[in-house]
């Protein structure tokens, strides 16, 4: 075999470790975008983003390069090298092949991380709506009753806090009672 062979081929073998290693951090990072999405989950996901882009660059142009060598006659590559050549290609397709899938992973798991991040402020604004949907009846309640007006009903007894305070209450846990109904939470 020719030196050039053994030094293309020794390339083309390296690329399997990176792939292998990348392929670990993102089923590591997909595992962290489902469970506890991290500003530094995104930004880890697009810095594996970039380096499968600039991995695929590189590995086309060397999928190009034997492409190349074997279409073409060459005096200094002999006819019975052509199948180990040929070798060469089919790993470099698969390193190819292996990079298109993990750019692929790379996206369901920023898609993931999306959907999570966007799940959680979902349930925040859940919660926020139902406390203060909750809250409007004693808004309502106290800035009816705070008006400057006597003849409203209750306002000259004596009982007529606690009576407010009642009704602000029960109003409230009906409406909590009918979210609870409702499974809204």
């Amino acid at each position: 075999m020719s030196f050039f062979h053994r030094i293309f081929d020794g390339v083309v073998d390296l690329y399997n470790p990176v792939a292998d290693k990348l392929t670990e951090h993102i089923d590591a990072l997909e595992e962290q975008a489902l469970e506890c999405p991290e500003r530094a989950t995104i930004e880890r996901l697009f810095e594996i983003r970039r380096m499968l882009i600039l991995l695929r660059r590189i590995v086309a142009n060397s999928r190009d390069a034997v492409s190349h060598l074997l279409r073409t006659e060459h005096p200094l590559l002999s006819k019975d090298l052509l199948p180990f050549w040929r070798d060469v290609y089919d790993h470099v397709a698969r390193a190819l092949d292996v990079i298109e899938v993990q750019r692929d992973l790379v996206t369901g798991a920023t898609e993931l991380y999306l959907s999570s991040i966007s799940n959680q402020t979902n349930q925040v604004m859940k919660v926020l709506t139902i406390f203060g949907t909750i809250a409007t009846p004693a808004v309502v309640i106290t800035g009816v009753y705070g008006m400057n007006i006597h003849h409203l009903p209750f306002a000259e007894s004596r009982h007529s806090f606690a009576i407010v305070l009642g009704m602000i209450l029960t109003f409230s846990a009906v409406m909590l009672l009918w979210f609870r109904k409702m499974r809204w939470f």
